[in-house]
């Protein structure tokens, strides 16, 4: 509890300390303002420093002294108030981040594996050479997207100082105003499109007049998603190196987002008129840390190519090669649904996660997916057999459907839009 001063305030201690009566009650000073924080500014220091006093605008103090008690009188005179200069709502000098990222991380993960390649747009181009106005079409889409990739990573810069030194290679991350991009991760996480962040940002900007939320839009909220994303697999590839972790479980599953995309950030993509959902591959990672059992939601890679075992395979381990190199080593579980590609008797997944690992490997299969085995049986006995077989077959062309589409980066358009 603060004790009460002994001496009453004195309106000589505004002349000599630089102070201006702010609030009196009963007669008496009940607050009082600093000019040398309102017009030189307040000092910066870490808390619970004993002499910030001293060291708050020691210069400017000592030069007041020196004056007669005249020239003190006016010594503020005709400054401008830092309140009312553009440097009091934007902090130059903390309000920076700034992010090291592996190369491999980003060349690799976040360039290779989270855009779609350029080869898919070329072949479906070179097969259709007499058609001039759908490779005209196919070629304005490739231009669309290189453009897209190259403003998602835009904010990547290469650290000189690590190649003149021989070092490993790595990129370098500066994000000017901290509490946008705080503020833009908050919303993101809770399910938002870059294009409602942006929106919704700017609202926030015009409502409380926050001059520091301003000039964003869904371009730079998937700029700031693709180094969160990067950073966050860096700090997780810093955690797998550290001792205290001698093993890795790994969970998969296929999933299918609803199919939009967001211009600004190639995690998916879709062609003009196609609705179908985009696969993705999440990864889940189990470890435990200095003794905490850490489950971590690693990554949900996008597939453009057919999910098979075997591209589901090459990309895991393309994966998991760039983020921690031992993995082989210390992987001793795989956890997968009940689909086919995951748990064949042959060459799945996780038969080839095994095989590429250095020691056994325990596979988990997910409970509900054994007991839909147990269903399937029982649909088998329905009408003889009829119902099934009739079910199999609208399956079928359903997915052989679904391949062509994605072979040929195309829809059939309606006839309505004829």
């Amino acid at each position: 509890m603060l004790k009460k001063p002994a001496t009453s305030f004195q309106l000589a201690h505004c002349l000599q300390f630089g102070l201006k009566i702010a609030k009196e009650a009963n007669k008496r000073v009940t607050l009082v303002h600093c000019n040398f924080c309102a017009f030189f500014g307040r000092a910066k220091v870490k808390a619970g420093d004993e002499h910030a006093g001293e060291k708050r605008q020691r210069d400017s103090r000592n030069d007041t002294n020196a004056l007669s008690n005249e020239k003190k009188r006016t010594h503020f005179d005709g400054k401008a108030n830092r309140t009312n200069t553009l440097h009091w709502y934007v902090d130059l000098e903390f309000d920076l981040l700034m992010f090291h990222v592996s190369a491999p991380i980003v060349n690799i993960i976040i360039a290779d594996l989270f855009f779609r390649p350029d080869e898919v747009l070329v072949d479906f181009d070179d097969d259709d050479e007499d058609d001039g106005g759908t490779a005209v079409v196919i070629a304005k889409k490739a231009a669309a997207k290189a453009k897209q990739k190259t403003l998602a990573l835009k904010l990547f810069v290469k650290d000189v100082a690590n190649v003149e030194k021989d070092e490993e290679e790595e990129y370098v991350v500066t994000i000017k105003g901290m509490m946008r991009y705080e503020l833009a991760m908050d919303h993101v996480s809770t399910g938002m499109s870059f294009r409602q962040v942006a929106t919704t940002m700017q609202h926030t900007k015009e409502r409380y007049s926050l001059s520091k939320l301003g000039g964003i839009n869904d371009t730079i909220v998937g700029q700031n998603v693709c180094v969160g994303v990067a950073f966050a697999l860096q700090c997780i590839a810093d955690l797998c190196v550290d001792e205290s972790i001698w093993a890795l479980s790994l969970a998969g599953d296929d999933n299918t987002h609803r199919g939009y995309r967001n211009p600004s950030f190639g995690l998916t993509t879709k062609a003009k008129g196609l609705q179908s959902g985009q696969h993705f591959f999440d990864l889940r990672l189990r470890v435990c840390y200095r003794g905490v059992l850490l489950n971590l939601h690693l990554v949900a890679i996008p597939q453009f190519d057919r999910h098979t075992a075997l591209n589901t395979f090459n990309m895991l381990v393309k994966f998991l090669d760039v983020l921690y190199g031992l993995w082989r080593y210390k992987l001793i579980n795989v956890g997968t649904d009940g689909e086919t590609t995951m748990v064949g008797r042959l060459n799945n997944l996780v038969t080839r996660m095994a095989h590429k690992a250095e020691h056994h490997v325990l596979r988990i299969w997910c409970p509900p997916h054994q007991m839909d085995v147990v269903v399937k049986d029982d649909a088998e006995m329905l009408y003889d057999g009829e119902w099934s077989k009739q079910a199999w077959s609208m399956s079928v062309y359903l997915r052989s459907h679904a391949n062509l589409i994605t072979r040929m980066n195309m829809k059939c358009p309606k006839k309505t839009n004829l």
